[in-house]
């Protein structure tokens, strides 16, 4: 027992060094680190208890409380979904010390799952970190019995579970299919777009079902929570209803597709793994480039980095493929859209509003300049060695961020003007709103990196997916669209404030920061990338 205990201690710290939650190295930086981790963690949970307050205390008066557990559990499964997409392949199939873990005298079935405690106990801090807020707001309101905070921690606990399971066989399946091949990033993509493909005919199917009602009631409501998605739907029902028969299903529900997949995985982990280990990755062919200025030829260089990694295209760019499919699908979305609209126009919001803010969240872990210095890798002396100023080799890489994103948001702008009725000024007011974001994201990126660059990667998911530089321009650039939601929240609680004048205070704002962090960029930046 103790031996599992310090395997899984090792992968819990694998598991968070993956998502950079914690650092390699022990130094002068650690406390600081430390702080402004425990620090942002911290604005994460007042934002979340703002949302969950906001939302509880609308639905107060129509005894509606409970469906801001549903957001809850919604947030935890998309955010252990999205984050733990390679984290997992990485831990289970990719880690480099299994071999010499398989070499001591350790059932093969312990170090399998203490990687997947690793990976479940990390996912339990985080998924504790958003369900702290939610939980005291829903209490606050509610004044539930003492043995609803008992159920709230089993259904919290294990809600990451079916996340974690579809993300563990797609990374199963793809690895029993390519063995290492190259073939295995682009099959990976795929299986995993069809899976998020599949959650949004799921949702927009749920959506449907409510048009046939002009207002669903709160069985109705939870009815088709069990019905379309049972693992959340028994969880918020028991926590309603306080019963601990639809607690029990919730946690069948959760529990028993995770434990059978592990059953599996044990039965065939270590001959994958072997397979896996002595399969050569292919290697594509050379890259020929020809342009007739540097900076041209430095920009197809960074393209050519971009698509030759499916790692890097759907970390960075799914961001830009959720906004499309949040525009196309609110127009599939019928008398139901129709209805929320009122709803919002209710409460004090319109389209436009709610739009932009939605494109702002989703931009804000839309990026490829994060990752892209780190990318470089052992390559780097090619690129400082080439004729070419530091200056150039760092707006090419914003160009193409620039590139991929502005026209696909022209034409979400373009979408929503018909799907949902923003007219030409909402329109024109989303469209310049995120590329300003867009353009701002990618210096803050590039300056992340610059600062926090990491070379000795051994595959691009560590760098795209879990480095650091990533992860601070995630969460600066989530703080920012918050606290642009939030300055406009707490002006209109003192006066009536026109939101197309708020908006164009803030696009000001977001022109002078740009030509700030160029500036920056272009001296000091420059004086950075010469000492890498």
């Amino acid at each position: 027992m103790n031996k599992f205990i310090a395997l899984v201690q090792v992968n819990l710290i694998a598991a968070l060094r993956q998502m950079s939650f914690a650092r390699r190295r022990a130094d002068k930086i650690g406390w600081a680190f430390a702080s402004v981790f425990v620090l942002i963690v911290l604005f994460l949970m007042a934002y979340c208890g703002l949302i969950a307050y906001t939302v509880t205390k609308a639905l107060h008066p129509v005894h509606l409380e409970w469906f801001v557990l549903a957001i809850l559990f919604m947030l935890v499964s998309l955010f252990v979904f999205t984050t733990n997409l390679y984290t997992t392949n990485a831990v289970l199939f990719e880690s480099s010390d299994t071999e010499q873990l398989f070499a001591y005298p350790l059932p093969k079935y312990q170090i399998l799952f203490a990687k997947i405690s690793g990976l479940v106990l990390e996912n339990w801090l985080v998924s504790l970190v958003f369900a702290l807020p939610f939980v005291c707001v829903y209490g606050y309101f509610v004044h539930p019995f003492w043995v609803f905070y008992v159920y709230a921690l089993l259904c919290t606990l294990s809600m990451p579970l079916i996340p974690l399971s579809l993300i563990a066989l797609v990374s199963y399946i793809v690895s029993a299919l390519t063995s290492g091949t190259q073939f295995k990033n682009y099959l990976n993509i795929i299986l995993t777009i069809a899976l998020a493909a599949g959650i949004v005919t799921g949702i927009n199917t749920a959506i449907r079902h409510f048009q046939v009602s002009a207002v669903p009631s709160a069985n109705a409501l939870l009815e088709a929570f069990k019905t379309y998605y049972p693992p959340m739907g028994y969880a918020v029902a028991g926590l309603y209803h306080q019963s601990a028969t639809e607690i029990l299903m919730a946690l069948l529900w959760n529990v028993a597709p995770f434990v059978l997949l592990c059953a599996v995985l044990s039965m065939f982990y270590a001959p994958l793994r072997s397979r896996i280990v002595v399969t050569k990755k292919a290697r594509g062919g050379k890259l020929s480039f020809g342009s007739s200025s540097k900076l041209g030829a430095m920009t197809k260089k960074e393209f050519a980095r971009l698509f030759h990694s499916p790692t890097y295209i759907l970390n960075s760019c799914i961001g830009i493929l959720l906004l499309t499919v949040f525009a196309v699908g609110a127009g599939h979305a019928g008398k139901s859209m129709e209805r929320l609209l009122v709803s919002l126009h209710s409460m004090g919001a319109d389209q436009v509003q709610v739009v932009l803010v939605v494109f702002l969240f989703i931009l804000s872990i839309t990026n490829t300049t994060a990752p892209s210095i780190s990318l470089e890798g052992k390559n780097l002396w090619i690129v400082k060695s080439c004729p070419v100023q530091p200056r150039t080799a760092l707006l090419a890489k914003l160009l193409v961020q620039s590139t991929v994103f502005m026209p696909l948001l022209v034409i979400d702008a373009v979408i929503v003007f018909f799907t949902m009725g923003t007219g030409l000024g909402g329109s024109v007011t989303i469209l310049i709103a995120c590329l300003l974001f867009t353009l701002l994201s990618g210096l803050v990126g590039l300056i992340y990196n610059l600062h926090f660059h990491r070379f000795d990667f051994y595959n691009d998911m560590q760098v795209v997916k879990n480095s650091a530089s990533v992860l601070l321009t995630m969460v600066t650039m989530l703080a920012v669209a918050a606290a642009s939601v939030l300055l406009y929240w707490l002006a209109n609680q003192f006066a009536a404030v026109s939101f197309y004048h708020y908006a164009a205070l803030v696009m000001v704002i977001f022109v002078a920061v740009i030509l700030y962090l160029w500036r920056y960029l272009s001296t000091k930046g420059v004086e950075l990338f010469r000492q890498l």
